[in-house]
């Protein structure tokens, strides 16, 4: 085979590659189904711990989410009279990667714990960042704002 033969069959090749790509990208309904199919947005439960988060008798539900991008704590109320639970809040930790330390010799990667003695349980959920230091971070529920504030832990009671 010719070099010129070799030219052409290798060119004709990359313009068909590109041209199959640029229609791809100019429709919306290919590119979304290629991008899932090569990159699954997945959501993942990594933990679920129940409790009250107010003090007040009333059940939540928190779970800790991976997904594509990040991980979640997201908390839900659990109605118990009619079974349907509530989305309530939501944080994003600033580390990607999951994380789990040792409390009273169970290992978990999430925790209800009421670490200030003021009868509403704290979340507790540890990451890891990019250099793999293991990081806590801690979660009060306000009711009012249904957010998630985080609590220093330099700044708790011992």
């Amino acid at each position: 085979m010719s070099a010129s033969w070799r030219f052409w069959i290798l060119f004709s090749t990359l313009m068909s590659i590109s041209i199959g790509l640029a229609a791809i990208n100019l429709n919306d309904a290919w590119r979304t189904t290629l991008r899932d199919y090569l990159i699954p947005n997945k959501r993942e439960i990594l933990a679920k711990a129940m409790g009250d988060l107010l003090g007040t008798g009333r059940a939540f539900t928190v779970l800790k989410v991976k997904n594509q991008d990040n991980i979640n704590i997201e908390v839900y109320e659990n109605d118990v009279a009619s079974g349907k639970t509530f989305f309530k809040g939501r944080a994003i930790l600033p580390e990607r990667r999951d994380g789990l330390f040792n409390y009273k010799g169970s290992a978990t990667n999430l925790l209800l714990l009421d670490i200030d003695n003021d009868k509403a349980l704290e979340i507790i959920a540890p990451s890891f960042d990019e250099n793999l230091v293991p990081r806590i971070h801690i979660y009060k529920f306000n009711d009012f704002s249904s957010s998630l504030d985080p609590i220093s832990p330099d700044s708790l009671k011992q």
